[in-house]
This record gives structure tokens, sequence and C-alpha cells, in this order.
């Protein structure tokens, strides 16, 4: 799961005629400050997302390249304050990171009407660990990432994920993948792929393939997601656990505070996965999980 920072809705107001306040512009159409981000690095654009209590806002985005380092100052949340010791915050992190792993089992054992019911083949990782797959019949996912608008090629990462693991491979310059299914997951009968891009320019995109489909070649489109629009509303992610969300870490489920906690303080350190609303379904049949988060410690 990568940070992101765009234009989510496009304002057909112009700047010329918004008045000039401390931070940006004010505009008098829909009565909003429009914050100037243009300048500003992205922990300063985060300090304006926290003043906002974690709500969408009007900013200016001129051609805001992302940051290298984005993922470690973008990403705060509501009631987080920013540590500016970097050196305190690496600390902290790598101890608390620790202290999770070491606490596993006990994270597991609280049950709450949020608790994820896992069914099905694709669900339990204990089922998954116990498969014994028939035959050795190897399947191979492969196809082509496209731009939308003209089915020029994007190079991207291609994920297959499971709760205990992911499979990975990228695209070549011309966009085609190839990513070969596991022998132990051959004979299941669904698969979720993830379409992580390089560039900011997309998003990344979750498709479900069936195991039929899997085998056949799919032209994946991605649509440009208007990070270089000039202005209107941002939005900006990606999201922290709520009690509602469900955290699998390596497999083992872990309280969404504890997680909130750990990545507000170190985030690099965890490699995110994030499973939005419409597909948790592939791994659980509960109308109750907001979303889920299967998280690895790099």
């Amino acid at each position: 799961m990568r940070p992101y920072l765009r234009i989510e809705k496009p304002c057909e107001e112009s700047l010329k005629n918004m008045h000039i306040i401390p931070e940006g512009k004010f505009c008098d159409l829909c009565s909003k400050k429009v914050y100037d981000l243009t300048k500003l690095t992205h922990s300063e654009i985060s300090d304006i997302a926290e003043q906002n209590h974690g709500k969408k806002f009007c900013g200016i985005l001129i051609n805001k390249e992302p940051e290298q380092k984005r993922e470690e100052t973008f990403s705060i949340p509501e009631h987080t304050s920013y540590r500016k010791n970097t050196f305190t915050k690496v600390a902290a992190g790598i101890a608390l990171t620790a202290s999770v792993m070491n606490t596993l089992p006990a994270q597991t054992k609280d049950v709450s009407k949020t608790q994820v019911i896992l069914s099905g083949k694709n669900l339990s990782a204990e089922k998954i660990q116990r498969k014994n797959t028939k035959g050795g019949e190897k399947l191979t996912a492969s196809g082509r990432i496209v731009t939308s608008e003209e089915g020029k090629p994007v190079k991207a990462y291609v994920n297959l994920i499971t709760i205990n693991k992911v499979y990975s491979t990228e695209t070549n310059e011309d966009g085609f993948y190839s990513l070969e299914i596991p022998q132990e997951l051959a004979q299941e009968e669904n698969y979720l792929l993830e379409f992580s891009p390089f560039s900011y320019n997309f998003d990344q995109k979750l498709k479900v393939f069936s195991r039929n489909e899997i085998t056949q070649k799919s032209v994946i489109k991605l649509p440009d997601n208007g990070i270089y629009k000039e202005l209107g509303e941002v939005s900006f992610g990606p999201p922290y656990a709520e009690e509602n969300s469900v955290i699998f870490l390596h497999g083992k489920r872990l309280d969404y505070k504890l997680f909130n906690k750990s990545y507000s303080l170190y985030s690099s350190k965890y490699s995110i996965y994030y499973i939005p609303k419409p597909f948790t379904k592939f791994f659980t049949e509960s109308d109750l999980v907001k979303d889920i988060f299967i998280v690895f410690v790099k």
C-alpha cells in the first residue's frame, strides 16, 4: 500500500477569483479555505491533514512531485503528532515492532463483534498451510498493464495476495507480466491480484480472478488519477485502521490500536497490502468488516 496525494475532485473556479489569505486562498463560491501546497514538504502537508482531523480539504497542487521518502512523512493519523526527531522515531519504531512480534499470540485471543470469520479455501491461513496439491499442475497469471486513455504500457508490480504471504513479480518495459502460481495454491477457486504501478500518476488496482480466468492473458487498464491537476479537493492516504478493520501480521490477528501506533512511529518498517470494503468478501463473509490490512515486517 503506497501513500498518495492527489486532486480527487477538480475545482472549476479560477484562482484569480479567490482572495489571498494566510496559507493560500479563500473561495467565495464554496466558502472554503484553499491551501497552497505547491511549496510545502509532505510533512507540512501532513500537519494540514492532521489539523483537518483526517477530512478532505481543498488545495493547490501544481506539478507536485512525490518525494522519495514520502511514506515516512505523509502518513499521519488523526490525534497523532508528527515526530521530528528521526533517531527517536526510528528507535521507538524498532522497539515497538519487536514488541508487536513478541506479543502475537496474545493479540490473537481477543474476540469481539468485529472478529473476522474466515471461510472458504482462500481464507484460512491454517488451511493454506496444511493443503496438499495433487497432480503438480502449474498455473501462470499473465497479461499486460496499460493506460486507460491511450493504451500505453505501464510498469508495475503484480502481487498475488494471501494472508500468509504475497507472491510478486513486475512487468517489463512494455507492460507485460508473468507470475507463476505457487503449487500449494494451484487448486484454489479464486485469486486476488494487486497491480501496483511504479508511477504515482496511476492508482493501485485489485482484481479477483477465478481459477479459469487466472490462466488467460489479461489486459489491465489503469486510468490517470489526476495527481498533477491544479486545484480541487485533495485526497490523501493510506487510511489508518479502525475498530471495524481487521489486521493480519504475518498471518496472525493484530489489534488495530497497536498496529496504528506502530505504523505511525515507523511506517517504513512494514509492507502493507490494503483490502478495501469491496474486496473484503474475498477473505471473510462478515459484513461488519470495514477493511483488511495484510501486514509484514520488512
